[in-house]
């Protein structure tokens, strides 16, 4: 009896211990976003995103990671916080919101904002019933714990903004290591893994709680995972502060849809992250790897322009050889061009006359005039096509300002400058302009470049690129405006894993068939012997670029581009009016050749930088989740001999949609800028509009040989 006893418990014992596993074994999954709503439009899309999760089905629980609220407002009202409250009860999912400084500390009266918060939020999974064993923090019971799936989470009080109160900030930190350690103790044998949720990217206002996190992870071993908003981009790094301490920042509700995050069993991979991406109906080029999930036998391929005639040559007696800094855009039934008049004389080293901002422009961007405009004397005379003399002619570089809030005697305006920083000039017609303010507006760079500014239309502010050294090297700033006159601290372009190299002009620009994407085609100096070629980068947030090392337009192309500086980019994209499959850029030649330096004509496909490339193997590739809004899909594509192109249209977990599989797609063969796919669906009965699974999750599925993939777009 006592024998088959011993057997009974023992195979209790390990019956309880398999299922103890199997419930920690389970891959825990949530979805998490932050900073927003900031407008009225972007309450829409947060509902939308709620609706989302709801019906992705994947999610144990949903957390806001704060700033409900814009910083731009330093008083809000109640109401705004319960419309919030209202939009994200929608949920199915449980719900939780952590604190953010938009809403709290950087109000003029945090104590009212925070009762606001409390009201409205601190309690705020009692909506849902499904939550149980939620442990509040007695000391500050905004702070919250439990066990899911073997997991524990957190939610914490860190904010990211202004210190209000330096008592009360330095108590609240130590209060959170204390909810850390604390819950840490209390869990160290029955979970897996440990994610922290907060609002505020760490800062050195927050050492207090790091330093002590950074022990507490590195006595616990265990992954832990902290989770946070506040710099409104995506950020991901492994190792942070500990080897097992992971940081990720999320992206604003107005950037991409809710971040999927999985706790796995896996010791070695215990965080994945699915970034399901909103495409809305907007085009996506393949400047880069953003969408795509995965390649097999595929690859990114840059493209070349090819050269086409002389568009103007700089022989007037007030332009000549070291005429440069060309600033081109298309503006309603013409084509606008600026550039740097001046002449320098090899022979005794000196400039013949003082440089000047000249105009031209034309009808087709491809035959330029240049008008008398009887604005500026030269050698007695106004007829000549020079619009500006004296302080900033060195690099006048204007744009058209897209801001819908612009005033009509600012439709058009200008960074120019010197060493001591750069001005601000603006016009009502684009010929005779003002400078907008007696100083300079950004004063931290070296400014004998070609600096550019331009209104971003997915960011809603200005940004200019400007010239700064940084460790020995040329490199490229970006500053960022709400009102072109006021621009925050400069900070430096990241460009990831490419190599350091001397970067001059930038000609950085929102691309007109996707503004959300940032191309630019900096000049790659080489100090050796002085010459320069233009390559190509890409960003989405405006910050991070994917630039290529191989030469956009090398200094073999036709012709004079060997010497000194004789190949820059030109500052602007030009769609043909003619040909829709093309777009005109340009570049420099004959620098400080001949009487006159030129500037060349240059074509390229449409959306026609990189392309996913086949070659003449069959592969394919596949994206990362996708949501879209429209009822067909376009692609920008070319094939060459036994080429084609399939696409398949997936579900979350790879199962392609009923009548969307490669085996219902019609071969796409050929060569077309805006091709409709199509699908023989009438093969599946239970087939629906490809507008029926809009606002899912989508992967796609191209498979492909000796072809070129471009672009892709959703629409109605």
């Amino acid at each position: 009896m006592y024998q088959r006893s011993r057997v009974i418990c023992l195979f209790l014992l390990v019956f309880i211990a398999i299922q103890t596993h199997g419930a920690m074994a389970q891959t825990l999954r949530f979805s998490a976003i932050g900073c927003g709503p900031y407008a009225p439009e972007e309450e829409q899309l947060l509902a939308h995103y709620v609706d989302l999760v709801n019906r992705d089905d994947q999610s144990d629980f949903f957390v806001h990671q704060g700033d409900i609220v814009t910083g731009k407002n330093k008083q809000w009202p109640e109401s705004q916080y319960a419309k919030v409250a209202g939009i994200l009860r929608q949920s199915t999912r449980p719900t939780f919101v952590v604190l953010g400084d938009n809403e709290w500390n950087d109000l003029t009266n945090p104590d009212e904002g925070l009762a606001f918060w409390n009201r409205n939020f601190r309690n705020f999974e009692q909506h849902f019933p499904q939550v149980d064993r939620l442990e509040k923090q007695s000391e500050r019971p905004e702070n919250f714990a439990f066990v899911m799936k073997g997991v524990l989470v957190l939610g914490l009080n860190i904010v990211g903004g202004r210190v209000h109160d330096k008592v009360e900030w330095k108590t609240r930190l130590q209060h959170d290591a204390d909810w850390v350690r604390e819950q840490f103790a209390k869990h160290s044998n029955d979970v897996r893994a440990a994610v922290l949720i907060a609002q505020a990217a760490p800062a050195a206002s927050h050492e207090l709680f790091f330093q002590q996190l950074e022990s507490l992870c590195k006595e616990w071993v265990k992954p832990v995972l902290y989770l946070h908003a506040d710099g409104h981009v995506w950020q991901l790094e492994k190792g942070w502060r500990a080897p097992n301490l992971w940081r990720v920042q999320t992206d604003q509700v107005k950037l991409n849809p809710p971040i999927l995050v999985s706790v796995t069993e896996d010791p070695s991979n215990p965080f994945l992250f699915d970034r399901r991406i909103d495409i809305g109906s907007r085009r996506e080029l393949f400047v880069d790897d953003y969408l795509v999930d995965q390649h097999r036998g595929t690859s990114l391929k840059l493209h070349r322009p090819s050269h086409e005639d002389v568009a103007i040559v700089c022989d007037a007696p007030w332009e000549g050889n070291i005429s440069a800094y060309y600033t081109l855009f298309a503006d309603q039934d013409r084509y606008r061009m600026y550039y740097r008049g001046a002449h320098f004389d090899v022979d005794t080293k000196k400039s013949t006359h003082p440089e000047f901002t000249c105009y031209a422009e034309s009808k087709d961007g491809i035959h330029w005039e240049k008008p008398n405009l009887g604005i500026i004397t030269f050698e007695g005379s106004t007829e000549n096509n020079i619009i500006l003399a004296g302080e900033g002619t060195h690099n006048f570089s204007p744009f058209l300002d897209a801001n819908p809030a612009c005033e009509p005697d600012a439709k058009y305006k200008a960074l120019a400058g010197d060493s001591k920083g750069l001005k601000a000039y603006k016009s009502s017609d684009g010929v005779r302009w003002v400078p907008m303010s007696d100083k300079a507006i950004i004063t931290k760079g070296d400014f004998d470049s070609q600096n550019i500014a331009f209104w971003h239309p997915v960011q809603n502010r200005y940004v200019a690129y400007h010239r700064k050294s940084k460790e020995g090297f040329r490199d490229i700033m970006m500053s960022v405006s709400t009102n072109f006159l006021q621009w925050n601290d400069p900070r430096f372009l990241d460009y990831g894993d490419s190599k350091q190299e001397h970067l001059y002009t930038n000609a950085i620009q929102p691309y007109f068939r996707a503004s959300h994407l940032l191309i630019g085609m900096p000049t790659r100096y080489q100090p050796s012997n002085q010459q320069v070629e233009p390559v190509f980068m890409s960003s989405r947030d405006a910050l991070s670029f994917r630039r290529w090392d191989d030469a956009l337009i090398p200094i073999t192309t036709p012709k004079d581009r060997d010497g000194n500086r004789s190949n820059y980019m030109a500052y602007g994209v030009i769609p043909s009016p003619t040909n829709q499959s093309e777009i005109y850029l340009y570049a420099t030649e004959a620098y400080y050749a001949g009487p006159g330096s030129r500037l060349r004509r240059f074509t390229i496909r449409t959306d026609g930088f990189v392309s996913v490339h086949a070659d003449d193997k069959s592969c394919e590739f596949l994206t990362k989740p996708i949501t879209f809004s429209g009822s067909k899909l376009q692609v920008n594509f070319q094939s060459r001999s036994n080429g084609h192109m399939r696409i398949e249209l997936q579900d979350i977990h790879g199962k392609p949609y009923p009548g969307y599989s490669l085996a219902d797609c019609v071969p796409l063969v050929g060569d077309a800028i805006d091709a409709t796919v199509e699908w023989n669906r009438r093969t599946v009965h239970t087939a629906k509009p490809l507008s029926s699974i809009a606002n899912r999750p989508v992967r796609i599925r191209v498979e492909m040989q000796n072809t070129d993939l471009f672009s892709f777009q959703f629409r109605e």
